[in-house]
């Protein structure tokens, strides 16, 4: 029989005196050889791997803690959770470096089986993780901004590894946290494990390069030189603050030079006294992170500030005045077009932004004097000066009249004449300005006659037309009939009804037998002359006279007596008329009118 077991299990100062003398082992083991400890429930376990030595405060001597001695003393020996750490210095610090914003980092995780420890026992013993009831591992104590990919692993049994991934954000803070490996579950003991975990900032790196600069707002090209560019933003890496450097070139520069810097956004606007001055500039750009600084952007299109005006265009007529003189006249229309006359060049030495546009052409058909007038505009808006051309139009014909063409019936036979003046408010006449024609008198009926042709300097032509009439030259009915009494009353002839009356007159001489006109048609259709008569009251007033003479009576006719000049037309009566009036009326074919009345008795 040995010595007896002071430390009696299940005797509460024996246990007491156990946890004494081990935290003191495990601070000088810790001391001595780096030994690790974990608590789990009331017992205390020690890592594998280890020298036990216990160093008695007040005996002066080492004792070896053996595994028998803690199975004696009560305290289970345990398994252990162990993971693949390696030495992150500084010293022998053991642990992992997860980088901000970087890859994640796997920590390979594994139990390690240790028997004695109340697990299970015999062939394929000394594993507290079985399928039936499993380890599983939790890493705890991760810094704010680190994530566990999985959270967890279940273990079923022990030397096979199972790994987690540690990834931190780019919002992580850094620094070293201790990160323990906790175990749950399992038939036995389980000591967790743990380990540093690093979290650094990862390596600066320059920003991006960013997007070449182009026109956002505003135009291009563009007369005021205001105007925004933009360009894609760069990313940083390590999310510092990034900053840009515009610089421009125009066309005389030797190089770029600096517009502006410490942009904090990926704009810029000219405006106002920061206005871009006139030019054909590109520009480019770069970012910073105030270490580092990206590439430059390519260039960007060119872009034209040009604040000058486009020459002013130049006004044409479509083809040349029909008349050159009077300062030139165009016949019914002209059209004056604009064409343009260039764009000066930019102080730069650059070509302007180029003549856009000019004014419509413009078309005048109106008589009289017109000013086309135009302007030319370039693509920056520029407009130019005014151009203007005058132009006169005459889209009008002489004006031509008769001054005296006779208005009353001229005798057959006559002589007359008709004067006639023209003018033309235009261009002016090109022919006689005025003149007379004859008139034909030498057939009655109605006459017209032209002037002649009057014409204006663009080419118009007119004529005025003189129309009159011509009559044969009557003398009145002679006797025996009487036509009108001094005051101009018909006088009322009286004469047997059913009598012949020679009815007298003269026209000038022998005008020929067809000299009444057309009265009508017959129920045949024929032709009917007059003379005719028609019912008239017979007024008391009228003045009465016999008639004298009377022919044979017959049918009625006409005839000529060359020797007297005189017509005779026997107009047969009828015995019915006895007792009533009738007008005789007289048609000739000069169109004039003559009437004689008559009152008809039996005897």
């Amino acid at each position: 029989m040995g010595e007896e077991n002071p430390y009696r299990p299940g005797d509460p100062i024996a246990e007491e005196r156990i946890r004494d003398d081990v935290r003191s082992f495990e601070s000088s083991a810790h001391e001595e050889d780096g030994m690790t400890r974990s608590r789990m429930g009331d017992a205390w376990t020690l890592g594998t791997s280890v020298r036990a030595r216990r160093r008695s405060r007040g005996l002066g001597f080492m004792t070896v803690l053996t595994a028998a001695t803690v199975a004696l003393s009560g305290i289970a020996l345990a398994d252990t959770v162990v993971v693949n750490d390696v030495v992150i210095g500084p010293g022998s610090t053991k642990g992992f470096v997860v980088t901000k914003g970087g890859p994640g980092v796997d920590v390979a995780i594994q139990i390690q089986g240790q028997g004695g420890d109340g697990g299970p026992s015999g062939a394929g013993g000394n594993c507290n993780a079985t399928s039936a009831s499993q380890i599983t591992v939790a890493l705890t104590g991760l810094p704010t901004g680190v994530s566990a990919t999985p959270t967890s692993r279940s273990f079923s049994s022990c030397g096979t590894a199972q790994t987690i991934t540690l990834a931190a954000s780019t919002l992580a803070s850094t620094g070293d946290a201790l990160v323990t490996a906790d175990a749950t579950g399992g038939v036995g003991t389980t000591n967790d494990g743990t380990f540093t975990l690093r979290v650094e900032a990862p390596a600066n790196t320059a920003p991006t390069t960013p997007g070449d600069p182009f026109v956002s707002a505003g135009t291009n090209p563009n007369n005021s030189g205001e105007f925004t560019l933009s360009w894609t933003a760069s990313t940083d890496a390590e999310s510092n603050p990034i900053t840009y450097t515009l610089e421009h070139e125009d066309a005389d520069d030797a190089g770029y030079s600096v517009v502006a810097s410490g942009l904090t956004s990926p704009s810029y606007t000219f405006a106002g006294p920061s206005a871009e001055a006139e030019g054909t500039w590109v520009y480019r750009v770069r970012a910073s992170d105030g270490s580092l600084s990206s590439g430059y952007s390519g260039a960007s299109l060119p872009v034209v500030v040009d604040m000058g005006a486009p020459n002013a265009p130049t006004a044409a007529a479509d083809r040349d005045p029909e008349y050159a003189g009077d300062g030139g006249w165009f016949e019914d229309t002209v059209t004056v077009s604009f064409t343009g006359n260039g764009d000066p060049d930019l102080e730069d030495g650059s070509v302007g932004s180029g003549v856009a546009a000019v004014a419509a052409a413009q078309t005048y058909g109106t008589s009289g004097s017109h000013t086309a007038t135009g302007t030319a505009s370039d693509a920056a808006g520029n407009v130019s000066a005014q151009a203007s051309l005058m132009v006169q139009v005459d889209a009008d014909g002489p004006s031509v009249a008769f001054t005296d063409c006779p208005a009353a019936p001229l005798i057959l036979g006559s002589t007359a004449w008709a004067s006639w003046q023209a003018s033309d408010g235009e261009s002016g006449l090109a022919s006689a300005p005025s003149g007379s024609v004859p008139l034909d008198t030498s057939s009655v009926g109605g006459k017209s006659v032209d002037s002649p042709e009057a014409s204006d300097n663009v080419g118009h032509t007119a004529t005025a037309t003189c129309t009159y009439s011509v009559i044969y030259e009557w003398t009145g009915f002679l006797r025996p009939v009487d036509n009108k009494d001094a005051d101009g009353n018909y006088v009322l002839n009286v004469v047997k009804a059913g009598s012949a009356v020679p009815v007298k007159f003269k026209i000038g001489g022998d005008q020929g037998l067809d000299i009444f006109a057309q009265a009508g048609t017959d129920a045949s259709g024929d032709p009917t002359y007059y003379p005719t008569s028609k019912t008239i009251t017979c007024g008391s007033n009228a003045d009465v006279d016999a008639i004298e003479s009377v022919v044979t009576a017959g049918g009625s006719s006409l005839q000529y007596d060359a020797s007297t000049e005189t017509y005779t037309y026997v107009w047969k009566t009828d015995r019915g008329w006895a007792g009533t009036c009738r007008q005789l009326i007289v048609k000739l074919d000069d169109g004039t009118y003559h009437r004689a009345n008559f009152k008809f008795t039996k005897s």
